[in-house]
């Protein structure tokens, strides 16, 4: 077992490609990056996001208009929706009804006691425009994250040809570059619990401005995170509204 492991071990660290280390020296945390340039939102974007990447038939969301009917009205509308969103993302607000979640618990599966809340997931539905605005941005972020350099390479997970699966192939080349070498690996390992609910919006700011985020998108991302309400339905009975004062982010 531990030669076929060993033999893993070296093909995969031969084919690794730019990740050569776990841990990245450089104190990156504490850098400041100059401004970075993102370009501008365009109809071709927002298209290509609504029409190709999501599910041609999805249920409603909270504003009750899936995407299947935005596809149909979208020749018509499509200006106007464009203009609303260069409007949001120049002002830096987001609508009221964009604001609002409903939430749905899910079960989470292999659990032997529902009747506890943590037995649960909380799924939240959001306005099928916001969502499509929110996917934009994310992508622009994305793409200046990885064309600067803002993020050390060990950082895996929600990220174009990092997933969390290299993560574990990387750790298991570390184990056995260590055992080969006739040294013990210790690992120490978290799992953080409520992480979209508990995203600090201040220090999340902090972190975009200091790796060179425009201000005009930190704007808009303080306004994406600020005065939520929500709505919880169960067996398709909804709560009423209620203020989210640490909302962090809808999962």
């Amino acid at each position: 077992m531990r030669a076929r492991g060993q033999g893993e071990g070296r093909s995969q660290s031969a084919n690794w490609g730019p990740y050569q280390t776990m841990y990245n020296p450089q104190p990156w945390a504490r850098d400041v990056h100059a401004a970075v340039f993102l370009h501008d939102a365009d109809l071709s974007t927002m298209e290509g996001w609504l029409l190709n990447k999501r599910p041609v038939m999805i249920a409603p969301e909270e504003d009750e208009l899936p995407a299947v009917v935005w596809k149909q009205v979208w020749p018509l509308v499509k200006h106007d929706v464009l203009a609303i969103f260069q409007a949001s993302l120049d002002e830096g607000v987001i609508p009221d009804q964009w604001r609002h979640t409903r939430i749905i618990p899910l079960k989470k599966p292999g659990k032997d006691d529902y009747t506890v809340a943590k037995a649960w997931r909380p799924i939240s539905l959001l306005a099928t425009l916001r969502k499509v605005l929110e996917s934009v941005v994310a992508e622009r972020i994305s793409h200046a994250v990885e064309t600067y350099g803002l993020l050390p390479t060990n950082h895996f997970g929600a990220r174009k040809q990092r997933p969390a699966e290299q993560a574990l192939i990387l750790l298991q080349e570390h184990i056995f570059s260590t055992w080969r070498s006739r040294h013990v690996v210790s690992l120490v390992s978290f799992d953080v619990k409520g992480a979209y609910n508990g995203v600090c919006k201040e220090r999340l700011l902090q972190r975009m401005k200091a790796r060179g985020i425009p201000e005009g998108l930190l704007r808009w991302v303080d306004a994406f995170c600020s005065e939520r309400t929500v709505t919880i339905m169960i067996n398709g009975q909804s709560s009423e509204s209620r203020p989210l004062p640490q909302a962090g982010l809808p999962q």
